[in-house]
C-alpha cells in the first residue's frame, strides 16, 4: 500500500477539511462528506469568503449527520457548485429550510444503497453518536427558525461506506458505533471519528469492524481555532497505543489538513 501527498486525478485522492470534512476524488468525480469550513471561531453559521477559499469542487455531498459541524457550510456549497446532496430526512428538510432544490435532495437512511456513478456506490448503515449527544432530535418537516448552531438537529446518524472501484473506505463520523448494524463490515480505509472517545471505544471497532489502516478525523480544536490556525487535540494520542494493542496489524496514517493523499490498496 502506498500513500502520497500529490493528486492524480485516476486514483482515489483524498483531502481532509477538518472535523469529519473530507474531499474525495475518483476518476473525476469529487465526493463531500460533512463539508464544513465555517469554524467554531466565527460569529456566522456559514461564511461563504471561506466556502470559496476552500472548497475546490463538488459533485455529491454525503452528510453522517446534522449537527452544525456537519451540516451548516452545505447549503453554500451547493449554491456554489450545484452539487447533490445525500443526507437524511432531517439534513433535506435543513437544506430546504435554505432554499435547496428538490431535484438536489435525496434522502436516504439505514441500510440505502446508492450508486453516485457506475464506480462509486455508497451504502447508508445505521450508526451512533457519541452520548450525551448535545441537540438531540430530528426534523420531520421544515424547520421554522436557523437562528443558531444548536437549531442544528442531529437528526438520525449515519455510517457510509463507499466502494471507489475496488477500494472500500467507511467513515464513521463520531465516536461510537451501532454494532449490532455494522458489525463485520470489511473496509480498506477507515476514516474514525474520535473527538471525546470515550473507555471502550478502542474495543468497539475492534470487535466490529475490519479494516486496514486507520484515519483519524475529528480531532481538531475547530471550536477556537480556523483552518488558518488549525489544532489538534490529544486524541489520536491516546486513542492508538490503546487500538495498536488489539489489533497490531492495523496501519495508521495521520493526514494533514487540506493536504491531498493518494490512496491505493494491496
Amino acid at each position: 500500500m502506498k500513500f502520497s501527498n500529490h493528486k492524480m486525478t485516476e486514483k482515489l485522492t483524498l483531502r481532509w477539511l477538518g472535523i469529519n470534512g473530507f474531499e474525495l476524488q475518483y476518476r473525476g468525480t469529487t465526493v463531500l462528506i460533512d463539508p464544513c469550513v465555517t469554524r467554531g471561531d466565527s460569529d456566522r453559521l456559514s461564511d461563504p469568503a471561506l466556502v470559496q477559499k476552500y472548497l475546490r469542487r463538488a459533485d455529491a455531498i454525503v452528510i453522517t449527520h446534522s449537527h452544525w459541524d456537519h451540516l451548516a457550510d452545505v447549503p453554500e456549497i451547493i449554491r456554489r457548485t450545484g452539487a447533490a446532496l445525500y443526507g437524511t430526512p432531517t439534513t433535506c428538510n435543513i437544506a430546504r429550510y435554505y432554499g435547496i432544490a428538490e431535484n438536489l435532495l435525496h434522502e436516504v437512511g439505514y441500510q440505502s444503497h446508492i450508486s453516485l456513478t457506475p464506480e462509486i456506490i455508497v451504502d447508508f448503515l445505521e450508526s451512533r453518536h457519541l452520548q450525551p449527544c448535545n441537540h438531540e432530535g430530528s426534523y420531520h418537516t421544515v424547520p421554522a427558525c436557523l437562528a443558531a448552531r444548536s437549531d442544528f438537529l442531529c437528526g438520525e446518524v449515519l455510517a457510509l461506506r463507499f466502494q471507489f472501484g475496488h477500494t472500500v473506505v467507511l467513515n464513521v463520523g463520531s465516536a461510537n458505533l451501532a454494532p449490532e448494524a455494522i458489525r463485520g463490515t470489511r473496509c480498506d480505509y477507515l476514516l474514525c471519528g474520535i473527538s471525546r472517545w470515550k473507555p471502550g471505544f478502542p474495543e468497539l471497532l475492534a470487535d466490529n469492524l475490519d479494516f486496514n489502516v486507520f484515519i483519524p478525523t475529528h480531532h481538531d480544536d475547530f471550536v477556537h481555532f480556523p483552518l488558518s490556525r488549525f489544532a489538534l487535540r490529544d486524541d489520536f494520542i491516546r486513542l492508538r497505543p490503546e487500538l495498536a494493542k488489539l489489533r497490531p496489524e492495523t496501519r495508521f496514517l495521520e493526514v494533514n489538513v487540506l493536504q491531498d493523499y493518494e490512496l491505493e490498496c494491496p
